[in-house]
C-alpha cells in the first residue's frame, strides 16, 4: 500500500507520485481477521504486511520464538508482534485551517498477561510534504511491562543510495557480511540494487548520529534529485534505526525498510540481556516521535541530501561481521 502526493505524473498514476512499495501480499491492506501470526511457526505476520508504514510490537518484535524468561502467556513470540494486526479502539480526525489531525488508540492487552495501550496521532498540513507521527504508548496495567516498537517504513528503491548519519554500522548476521555484489555487504551498506530475483534479505544495525534538534534521519534520494523519502525522527526515545534490504524481483517483495527502533529486531530474550527493552511501570507513558518527509520538488530533494551529507560527513565505524553487542549470532 502507498501514498499518494503531488507532484510528478509516473505512468498510471496522474496527478501525483506514490510512494511505498508492491507487496506480494496484495496493494491494500489485509483485514487482520486473515492474518493468522502463529501460522507457519509464527511467521504469519508476512501475510498482512503491505504498508508504507507498519508498527511492530508493543509487547514484542523480532523474530518468532520461545522466551523462557517472558509471560508465560505470551508465548511463543510470533514475527513483529501483533499490534499491527489490531483494531482501533477508538479514532476521529478532524481539520483545523490547513492542518488535518487523525488520532486513534489500539489496546493490546490479555488476562494475565501485559495491558498496553498506544494513542496515535497524525498531522499533516494541506500542501506540505511532511506526515507528523506522535505516538504515546501507556502500562494500563498494575505490573511492569516490557515495551519494545519499531516503525517498518517500507519504499521501492527510489535511487542507488541512501544517506543515514551513523555512528556505528554493524550486519545483522552473517548474510548481511556477506559481499557478493558491488550493493551487498558491509562496505556498501547504503548501496541499493536493482531487482534481482531470488536475492536473500540484508539487514544492517545502525546506531544513529544526532542533529542539532536531537534528531536521526534515513534519506532515499532519486539519483537526479526528483523525488525522495525521508525520515526523521526523536533519537532521546528512538535510539536505534535497521535498515532492511530486499531485493527480490519486481513480484516477490522489492522494498527497503528505514526501520526506527526502540530495540533492535532480534528477539526480545537476546535484546532483554542487553538492555534494550523498554520496561514501563503501571501508568507510566513513552513517547515517540518522528517525521516523514515526501519530498517530489528537486530543491527540496538537493536541500534534504545536502543537510543528511553534512551530518554524514565524519564516517560511521562499520564492523565487516555481526558484533556481540548487537546481535546474538555473533556470540
Amino acid at each position: 500500500m502507498g501514498l499518494l502526493v503531488g507532484g510528478g505524473r509516473p505512468e498510471g498514476r496522474p496527478g501525483g507520485r506514490v510512494f511505498g512499495w508492491d507487496s506480494p501480499s496484495g496493494p491494500q491492506c489485509v483485514h487482520p481477521s486473515l492474518v493468522n501470526l502463529g501460522a507457519r511457526n509464527g511467521l504469519g505476520w508476512l501475510d498482512g504486511f503491505t504498508e508504507l508504514l507498519t508498527r511492530c510490537g508493543l509487547s514484542w518484535m523480532g523474530p518468532p520464538g520461545n522466551d523462557p524468561d517472558g509471560n508465560p502467556t505470551e508465548n511463543p513470540l510470533t514475527l513483529h508482534g501483533r499490534i499491527a494486526n489490531l483494531p482501533a479502539d477508538s479514532w476521529n480526525m478532524k481539520r483545523v485551517g490547513d492542518r488535518l489531525v487523525i488520532k486513534g488508540s489500539v489496546s493490546e492487552r490479555t488476562l494475565f498477561g501485559s495491558s498496553l495501550t498506544l494513542h496515535a496521532r497524525y498531522e499533516a498540513e494541506i500542501g506540505s510534504p511532511e506526515l507528523h507521527l506522535t505516538d504515546t504508548v501507556t502500562n494500563a496495567g498494575d505490573v511492569p511491562a516490557e515495551m519494545m516498537l519499531l516503525y517498518h517504513i517500507n519504499q521501492t528503491p527510489l535511487g542507488s543510495r541512501i544517506i543515514v548519519p551513523a555512528e556505528v554500522v554493524a550486519p545483522r548476521d552473517a548474510r548481511a557480511a556477506e559481499s557478493g555484489s558491488d550493493f551487498e555487504g558491509p562496505e556498501n551498506w547504503a548501496k541499493l540494487g536493482p531487482p534481482t530475483p531470488g536475492f536473500a534479505e540484508q539487514a544492517y544495525f545502525l546506531k544513529p548520529r544526532r542533529d542539532a534538534d536531537g534528531r536521526g534521519r534515513a534519506l532515499m534520494p532519486a539519483d537526479d534529485d526528483s523525488v525522495a523519502l525521508e525520515v526523521r525522527f526523536d533519537v532521546d526515545t528512538l535510539p536505534w534505526i535497521a535498515l532492511w534490504k530486499q531485493f527480490g524481483g519486481k513480484r516477490d517483495g522489492y522494498v527497503v525498510g528505514l526501520e526506527p527502533c526502540t530495540a533492535f529486531p532480534n528477539h526480545r530474550s537476546f535484546e532483554r540481556t542487553r538492555g534494550r527493552v523498554v520496561v514501563l511501570q503501571p501508568d507510566e507513558t513513552r513517547v515517540m516521535k518522528l517525521t516523514l518527509r515526501f519530498l517530489t520538488e528537486p530543491e527540496e530533494v538537493r536541500a534534504a541530501v545536502a543537510e543528511a551529507e553534512a551530518l554524514a560527513a565524519d564516517p560511521p565505524t562499520v564492523h565487516p561481521q555481526p558484533i556481540p553487542e548487537y546481535c546474538p549470532c555473533a556470540l
